[in-house]
This record gives structure tokens, sequence and C-alpha cells, in this order.
């Protein structure tokens, strides 16, 4: 670059730093080309610049810094990238890139650059915003974005709400953010899960050393041990200093007596993993064996029901049996006393009442006498 003046190497150097900016944050390398022809297109491209693999944000920028880019870069662009990569004001940072914004947009140079740009800033400002707080109105974003809607800079559709929502879960969904929105209440909620990191390897660079606001729950728990054996170290500094060191013989007693107590607790850790395990077999044992019981009461309960079913069945076909018979015996002397009478009223001028007779009859019919012999109150009725 000997041959080229000042002014095209200030260009030059703008536009490399201007084009690494405007790589989109939370896209991994891996996710830059869904389609094989995409990828097949980024992986010769890198074969053609010499690079063992695909460029990421992060390298880029720190290519960029270690050959004094940001030096010699005009000062809108470097602006931007202190607003951008250094510096840490959410509620003034659309104010503060929007006139950087509008100066580059005016050159053909950068203005190819800027849609993808404005998807940086916005990803940056989301950042910085969920560092800061837990929750946000969606209408207090969109006036944090106002100033770049009143820019006057192209593709300004970006910044309406429904294409900011739209980043925003798509955001969430790459894992960038841990973020969703409710629309009942017209907020955006930064959840702070300690177990998911945010952390994006083809970020920038100036991440890794940039201080935090107040540390994350996530960071939290993955210091905890770190700070509990910190806390530890010195308690036990206080307690013992270091002029105070122990012997050759001491420390090998110290360290026979933690070995021994290391191997009874590993014993008893065994005991009672196995007391557990028998436990559990023996309760496992009792509850099948209360089953089986259970299950045996139940069969003894339905045989005892069905033999007494059979049993009430049986006695009460009997029962109709017998009152069956009676009815038909009743009858028959019944019809057998009716032919009696008729035939001695249809012998004699005798008058007969039927129904004295007929008692009469079935009087004797039950104690066994027979019709030719009647008694003498038959014969006088």
């Amino acid at each position: 670059m000997g041959t080229k003046s000042e002014a095209e190497i200030a260009r030059l150097a703008g536009q490399v730093l201007v084009s690494a900016l405007a790589v989109p944050v939370g896209v991994r390398a891996d996710e830059s080309a869904v389609v094989e022809d995409g990828k097949g297109k980024n992986n010769r491209l890198s074969s053609l610049l010499r690079l063992t693999r695909v460029p990421t944000r992060a390298g880029l920028l720190r290519d960029a810094l270690l050959r004094n880019v940001h030096k010699i870069s005009p000062e809108t662009v470097k602006i931007l990238y202190e607003v951008l990569e250094v510096t840490f004001d959410p509620l003034t940072f659309c104010a503060s890139v929007s006139p950087l914004l509008r100066a580059l947009s005016d050159d053909a140079a950068y203005s190819q650059y800027l849609p993808l740009l404005q998807r940086a800033l916005l990803s940056r400002l989301l950042s910085q915003l969920s560092q800061v707080y837990s929750t946000i109105e969606v209408a207090n974003l969109m006036e944090l974005l106002q100033p770049l809607k009143e820019s006057g800079i192209p593709d300004v559709c970006t910044y309406d709400a429904e294409n900011v929502e739209a980043y925003v879960m798509s955001c969430a969904r790459r894992g960038e953010l841990n973020v969703h929105v409710d629309h009942s209440t017209g907020t955006i909620t930064f959840t702070d899960d300690p177990f998911i990191s945010t952390d994006d390897p083809s970020s920038s660079t100036s991440r890794m050393h940039e201080t935090p606001i107040q540390p994350s729950t996530a960071d939290l728990v993955r210091t905890r041990l770190s700070s509990l054996a910190l806390c530890l170290h010195n308690s036990l500094s206080a307690i013992r200093p270091e002029h105070e060191k122990l012997s050759e013989e001491e420390q090998r007693t110290k360290f026979s007596q933690l070995a021994a107590a290391a191997n009874a607790e590993r014993e008893e850790l065994r005991n009672r993993r196995a007391l557990v395990t028998r436990r559990r077999e023996l309760l496992t044992e009792l509850s099948q064996k209360k089953e089986k019981e259970e299950i045996s009461r139940r069969a003894e309960m339905a045989r005892r029901h069905k033999e007494e079913e059979e049993r009430r069945l049986i006695e009460e076909r009997r029962r109709r049996e017998v009152e069956n018979a009676k009815k038909e015996i009743e009858n028959i002397r019944t019809e057998e006393a009716k032919k009696f009478a008729q035939s001695l009223k249809e012998k004699g001028n005798i008058k007969v009442d039927i129904n004295v007779c007929l008692d009469s009859l079935a009087y004797h019919f039950l104690l066994g006498s027979h019709l030719r012999n009647p008694p003498l109150g038959s014969r006088r009725c």
C-alpha cells in the first residue's frame, strides 16, 4: 500500500473497520450459511484469503486492531467504534450513533454496510440494556430508538416495532439473549438464568474485557466455588499464620490422619449406600407381599360372594317350587270339592251350601280322610 495516498489508506482502513463492525452479532460461523451452496462459497472465500476457517466478528476486529486500522481510520469511524465497542451508555447510545450513521450514509464507501450495521447497533443496545434492567417496556425501547428513526438514514424500517420484536426473538432463538416478550403488559423481560451463558464467541473482543455494571446470576454461580475457596484460604491464614508452618513429621501425621478419615468416610458412605439399597429391596418385597395378599383377599371375597349368590339362587328356586306345588295342590282339591258337591246336589233334592261343603271337604282333605264317607255335618249341609 506504499503507492496509496493517506486519504485512500484512511478510507480503506475505515472500510475494514466498518465492515467488521457490521458483521451481525450473535451469528456464529457454523450458522452463517444455512444451505450447502452458501457454506461452500464461504469456504472458498476463506481459502482465497488464506484463512483456515470462516472468519468471525471477533477475529476480524482483533486483526484490525493488531494492524492499527483503528488509528488510521477516519474520525467518524473511530468514534463509531468507541461508542459501539468501548463505551457503555445505553440511554444515550442511539443519540450518539445517529449523527455518525448519517455521516456514513453520505459516503458511498460506507453506505453499503448500513443495513447490517443498524442490526449490530440494535444488538449492542439490547446487550447493554440487559445488564442494567430486568424488565423494560417496549414503548421505552422505541423511545430510545427514536433518534435513529429521525436521523433520515436509509432502511429506517429496521427500527419499527414489528422489526424490533422480530429481531429480539431471533436473538433469543440464537441464544444471544435470554429474553421473552409479554404482549399483555407490553414489556420485554431479560431473564438472568444461572445455567445459561450468553457469551458469544463471535461478538466483539471488547466484551471479554468489558466490565459489567453488576455481576449476573450466572457469574455468581460460576465463581461461587472459587469465592468459597478464597474465603476458606483467608480464614485458614488468619487462624494459622504462615510463620507457624508444620514440620515434615507433622505434615506426614496430618496427611495420614486425613487419609484415614477419608477412607473411613468412604467406607461409611459405602455402608450407607448398601443399607439404603437393602432397605429399598425390603420395601419392594413388602410392597409385593402386600399386593399379593390384597389380590388373594379380593379373590377369596369374590369366591365367597359367588357361593352365597349361588346358595341364595338355589333357595329362591326351591321356595318358588314349593309355593307352586302348594298352589297346584290347592287348585286340585278345590276342583275335586266342587265336583263332589255338585254330584250330591244332582243326586237328591238336598240343598247344598257349596262354600260350607268346600270348607269341610278341604278340612278332611288336609286330614287325609276319604270323600266316600263324608262327615254328618257335610250331609246336613
